[in-house]
C-alpha cells in the first residue's frame, strides 16, 4: 500500500496496484502493463485489418483487362500478320507466273524442235525417193526399206524430244510445287509465332494490371491501418513506398 505512495492502513481486501498482489515488483508491473498495452494494440490492429478486408475485398475484372489489352496489342499484331501474308501472296503469285513462263517456253521450244525434226526427216525422205527414182529403184524393196529406216529414225528422234520435254515440264512443276509448299510452311510457322507473341503480351499485361490492382488495394490497406504495433515511422514509410512503386502511375493520399 505504502510502496505505491499511499498513507495509513491499506483497505481490507487490497491486493496491490493492478490487482496482482501487493508485493508485485515495479519492473514486472511495468513490463506486464507494456505487454497488455501491446496486446490491445495488436488486437485493435487485427480488428481494423479484418474490417478493411471485409469492406474492400480484392476484385479484379480479368475479362475487362484482357479486352483492354487486346485493344492495345491487337492492331499491331493484326497489321504485322497482314503485312506478312501479303508478302507470301506476292511470292506465290510470282512463283506461279515464273512457272507459267517456263512452261510456255518449254512447250514453244519443244514444238519448234518437233517441227524442225519433221522437216528435216521430210527432206531426207524426199531425197531418198528422188535417188531411188533416178536409179530406177523407186518401186523396189530397197526404197521401202530406206524410207522405213528414215521413218523409224524420225520416230525415235521425236520420242526423245517428247520425253525430254516431259521431264523438263515435270521438273519445273516439282520445283514450283516445292517452293509453294515452303511458302505454306513459312506462313504456318509465322502465323503461329505471331499468335504466340500476341498472347504472351496480352496475358503479360493482364498479369501486370492484376499486380497493380493488388498493389493499389494493399497501399490503401496500409494507409488505412497505419503503422503496425511496434513499427517505427521509418519502417512504415519504407513499406508504404515499396508498395507504391509497383503502381507508380496511381496517386495516393
Amino acid at each position: 500500500w505504502r510502496q505505491f505512495g499511499h498513507e495509513g492502513i491499506a483497505p481490507e481486501g487490497y491486493g496491490g496496484e493492478g490487482g496482482s498482489g501487493g508485493d508485485e515488483d515495479p519492473q514486472a508491473r511495468f513490463e506486464r502493463e507494456i505487454a497488455e498495452s501491446t496486446q490491445r494494440l495488436q488486437e485493435q490492429y487485427i480488428g481494423r485489418a479484418k474490417e478493411f478486408d471485409e469492406k474492400n475485398p480484392f476484385a479484379f475484372d480479368e475479362a475487362l483487362a484482357k479486352q483492354s489489352s487486346e485493344q492495345r496489342f491487337g492492331p499491331y499484331y493484326d497489321q504485322t500478320l497482314q503485312d506478312f501474308l501479303k508478302g507470301v501472296e506476292l511470292k506465290r503469285r510470282s512463283s506461279l507466273e515464273d512457272q507459267k513462263a517456263v512452261l510456255d517456253e518449254l512447250r514453244e521450244t519443244g514444238e519448234g524442235l518437233v517441227g524442225r525434226t519433221k522437216r528435216s526427216f521430210g527432206l531426207a525422205l524426199e531425197k531418198a525417193q528422188e535417188g531411188a527414182a533416178e536409179s530406177g529403184l523407186y518401186f523396189s524393196g530397197r526404197r521401202l526399206r530406206s524410207e522405213g529406216l528414215i521413218g523409224l529414225q524420225e520416230g525415235e528422234r521425236l520420242g526423245d524430244i517428247g520425253a525430254k520435254q516431259e521431264r523438263s515440264l515435270a521438273e519445273t512443276n516439282r520445283l514450283t510445287g516445292r517452293e509453294l509448299e515452303n511458302l505454306d510452311l513459312q506462313k504456318s510457322i509465322r502465323q503461329r509465332e505471331i499468335g504466340t507473341a500476341r498472347e504472351f503480351d496480352v496475358l503479360g499485361e493482364v498479369e501486370q494490371l492484376r499486380k497493380e490492382s493488388q498493389s493499389k488495394r494493399e497501399l490503401g490497406r496500409i494507409e488505412y491501418l497505419g503503422p503496425a504495433p511496434g513499427e517505427d515511422q521509418g519502417s512504415f514509410q519504407g513499406r508504404r513506398q515499396s508498395t507504391a512503386r509497383v503502381n507508380p502511375q496511381t496517386s495516393y493520399k
